[in-house]
């Protein structure tokens, strides 16, 4: 098996995979809401945190913690095992779904077909999240192509559904059913050379047997969702989440940018080095650090285009852009810690040592942290509970309490990451960077802007006053922009040819 981990072009097809899922997502939301009714709308949204939930025990297989991207990485061809165990999980969520449905139908006095065609659902998320994880450990740029065929899909048959022959919330469904199985169909194909010839029965036994280790990898994230819902109970109110909510939509969009090292693990998993981390650290902080700094700056503009009583919360978003900053750091040294982790080269999964692996330790302090965070967002509710200012006081100072905890998780983690692999920061690139975020900085205060248009125009420009500072100074940026050149007219010229 070739190596066809593309560390730079797997990050920024990811990144703009992302972009435009963003675009595409927002775009079919404002769909939904304009075309079905709010009564509509909320069952969607019922019935996706319940599928949501539902995909849980495919975290075994499936998905970045699940075992068969570390078994594809090291060339072993599990891609018939892992769709089998997939499916098999899939019939379990779906008999659970109907549960659930029988008594949601009767609470929300609705329909049934709503629950019928998200039931449906099941088995193609199931197995969407398979045949990425197969795709992630050998060739993952695709799962980027995938991503965009489910968008553009979804959003053409929500047009036609939805818009064109007013299905409501049958028509939402059915769009996302459609595009689920495109998404399939596209990823199947291109995952068919590491089927394999046989299904591995004993590698399902030993991934049953030890699936509590990727359930538990997952299980911070879990708990760290639960602060929004903790604030809700203790202040008996929705403002503070709103206005929290608010300033994520912004601040949410610099975490995007881990697309751009979803290479590293998989690579590390096969034959990466050092070298390669410390090119997937380049080219995570080329992006991600104008864009947090863009938000400190910009923070009440860009909350104004969401509508001006959000400026308030500028705080939050200032903030949270550390949040977000050091949470994406602490992300990547994650993935290489893993990554370089060798306990289960062989194959053999030993309860014994995974315990002692990294695998275990960095969820487990991640744990102990997200306890400690909860906590803390706890006290900081109670303290603010009952003030008129509660609705912007609580979010910044749990913002606070979230920047801490990813400090923490962000050293252990790095230290993680160095204990396995050696590998420089790149400083002298970062000082570079930091440069050009200063031309940035002082392009955004003088053009200040104000209103939605001119507050994107800008933000837009000032990018593109950094990329131009940094094509003057770095040498490696500018030969990252060849090379995108270069690509773009082979490809033009290829679809001349044809």
């Amino acid at each position: 098996m070739g190596d066809r981990i593309r560390l730079r072009y797997t990050g920024i097809l990811g990144f703009a995979s992302r972009l435009f899922s963003m675009l595409t997502g927002v775009a079919f939301v404002v769909m939904v809401t304009r075309n079905v009714p709010v009564a509509e709308f909320g069952i969607w949204q019922y019935i996706s945190l319940i599928t949501g939930y539902l995909l849980f025990p495919n975290f075994i297989v499936g998905g970045w913690s699940g075992w068969t991207v570390r078994f594809i990485a090291r060339g072993m061809l599990v891609g018939k095992t892992s769709v089998l165990v997939s499916f098999l999980l899939s019939i379990i969520a779906s008999i659970a779904f109907v549960g659930i449905s029988i008594w949601s139908v009767d609470f929300f006095n609705t329909s049934i077909i709503y629950f019928a065609l998200a039931m449906l659902s099941i088995p193609p998320i199931y197995l969407a999240s398979t045949l990425e994880a197969i795709l992630q450990g050998y060739e993952p740029h695709v799962v980027y192509y995938g991503t965009i065929i489910f968008e553009v899909v979804k959003l053409s048959a929500g047009i036609i559904a939805v818009f064109y022959f007013r299905q409501g919330l049958v028509g939402v469904l059915t769009a996302m059913l459609i595009a689920y199985i495109a998404q399939d169909v596209f990823l199947f194909l291109r995952a068919t050379n590491m089927m394999g010839d046989r299904v591995e029965w004993k590698v399902a036994a030993e991934w049953l047997k030890t699936g509590w280790l990727p359930a538990f990898r997952q299980a911070p994230a879990t708990i760290l969702g639960l602060d929004m819902f903790l604030v809700t109970l203790f202040l008996a109110s929705s403002e503070p989440i709103a206005f929290w909510r608010a300033a994520q939509i912004i601040y949410g969009t610099i975490t995007m940018a881990s697309a751009l090292a979803s290479a590293i693990y998989p690579k590390l998993l096969k034959d990466g080095s050092g070298f390669h981390v410390e090119a997937t650290l380049k080219l995570v902080l080329l992006f991600a650090m104008p864009m947090t700094i863009g938000a400190l700056v910009l923070s009440e503009p860009l909350l104004g285009v969401l509508g001006q009583e959000y400026i308030a919360s500028s705080g939050i978003l200032r903030v949270g852009a550390l949040v977000a900053f050091v949470n994406l750091l602490s992300s990547v040294f994650h993935g290489v810690a893993t990554g370089a982790e060798k306990v289960d080269m062989d194959g053999r999964l030993k309860a014994k040592e995974l315990l002692k692996s990294t695998l275990f330790k960095i969820p487990l302090v991640m744990m102990l942290v997200a306890f400690m965070y909860l906590l803390s967002v706890c006290f900081i509710a109670t303290i603010f509970q009952g003030e008129q200012n509660a609705r912007l006081s609580v979010p910044l100072y749990a913002n606070f309490a979230a920047l801490v905890a990813y400090i923490v998780v962000l050293v252990y983690t790095y230290w993680s990451a160095l204990r396995k692999i050696k590998f420089s920061f790149p400083a002298s690139a970062t000082i570079k960077y930091l440069t050009g975020c200063a031309f940035m900085i002082v392009f955004l205060l003088v053009f200040y802007p104000s209103g939605s248009v001119r507050t994107i125009a800008t933000a837009l420009a000032g990018g593109g006053v950094y990329f131009v500072v940094l094509l003057l100074i770095d040498k490696e940026v500018r030969q990252l922009f060849m090379s995108g050149l270069n690509f773009l007219k082979g490809k033009v010229a290829r679809i001349l040819r044809h």
